[in-house]
């Protein structure tokens, strides 16, 4: 995954909600399948916005792409890292009702040994455990069945091997490298025929893909994120994000675009989409987006001076034409903005780069 420079415009706003409402509302609403995920999850994401996947040119077409609503952004950051080429036509035209994302251990992965000297300076290869559940609308043609069948023909390719085959818990999953992942990645006069396929390597994910129920499209990391998410199904447990977690306070209980992201103890140093760097320290974050997407909320748990400096740096930093609201008690720490213009009427779309740091402290992007 090539690095990423911030120079977008940045807006957030937030709010305090009742901690019973929030638990009541929002994880009641998912929990059929919030207690499929792993219950030592890090990271959630809940986009609860049908979305029609364009076909591939559609989205390089697209001149307002970085100005979407904030679950279309996710959706297709996340889409076009899994899918590419026919297997993207295979799903243009299908409607995504509801995606849920759940992840750990997110980090900068160590280039292959062999070819680090090759390796363009200042380029990164991120890597998390995770699972993207994916459920697509009853009667949109969405055909599982195609989609897998189109994967197990992906061949070997340099260092890739091809697409296979498994029975895991009695499911079908394919288990396919993503290489076009690596087709557009940084390229430096010092690669070798030699060295240039590792870097490929070390640039792709390698999925596993199943679908366990009619409309439902599992993609994970590993196999065995896969295996706790489809024990799930079959034995569900409130363990992961339970309703007493205290991250649910900070969240719009009538939000359906929303995301916690817990900071494990002890700091992993590889991560850099950890907030704790330069002495900041924080037990998590959230962020809910209003239903009219005309606002954010976001708030930074248990955090300290150092940690509330810098989030509200990089906010004010990228933020225009906004107003703007502070408010701290010793447990959270939360910035209320608003892009309504000043007349009341709404952008009819989010600010530029909000999406992009969204899922930078989720842990899917790395500001550097």
């Amino acid at each position: 995954m090539r690095n990423s420079v911030i120079r977008w415009g940045l807006i957030l706003v937030c709010g305090c909600f009742d901690a019973a409402a929030a638990q009541d509302h929002i994880r009641k609403r998912y929990e059929h399948i919030l207690n499929w995920l792993p219950a030592d999850s890090e990271s959630l994401t809940v986009l609860d916005c049908p979305w029609q996947i364009p076909t591939d040119a559609d989205r390089k077409n697209d001149k307002n792409r970085i100005r979407r609503p904030f679950d279309v952004s996710f959706q297709d950051f996340h889409l076009r890292h899994m899918f590419n080429g026919k297997q993207r036509e295979l799903l243009a035209g299908k409607t995504i009702k509801r995606w849920i994302s759940a992840a750990k251990d997110f980090h900068i992965a160590p280039p292959p040994v062999e070819a680090e000297e090759s390796v363009v300076s200042d380029s990164y290869s991120l890597r998390y455990t995770g699972v993207h559940i994916i459920e697509f609308e009853p009667g949109s043609g969405f055909a599982a069945s195609e989609l897998l069948t189109n994967l197990l023909e992906t061949p070997a390719q340099g260092l890739f091997p091809a697409a296979g085959k498994l029975d895991v818990m009695g499911h079908d999953v394919v288990e396919y490298p993503a290489m076009h992942m690596a087709e557009n990645r940084p390229r430096g006069g010092r690669e070798t025929k030699a060295t240039a396929p590792l870097i490929d390597t070390w640039f792709s994910l390698t999925f596993w893909v199943a679908s366990p129920k009619p409309n439902v499209l599992i993609v994970a990391t590993s196999r065995t994120v896969l295996e706790e998410t489809l024990k799930g199904i079959t034995a569900p447990s409130p363990a992961a994000f339970p309703v007493e977690s205290a991250e649910w306070n900070g969240i719009d209980p009538r939000s359906k675009v929303f995301g916690i992201r817990r900071f494990p103890r002890p700091k992993n140093a590889s991560d850099l989409s950890d907030l704790r760097r330069f002495g900041a320290d924080a037990s998590a974050f959230t962020f809910s987006i209003d239903n009219s997407q005309s606002n954010a909320v976001i708030s930074i748990h248990r955090a300290n001076p150092q940690a509330r400096r810098r989030v509200e740096g990089i906010l004010f930093e990228h933020v225009e034409n906004t107003s703007r609201k502070v408010t701290s008690t010793p447990d959270v720490f939360q910035i209320q903005l608003d892009w309504k213009d000043p007349e009341g009427s709404q952008n009819d779309r989010p600010p530029d780069g909000l999406a992009f740091i969204l899922l930078t402290w989720l842990g899917y992007a790395v500001m550097i």
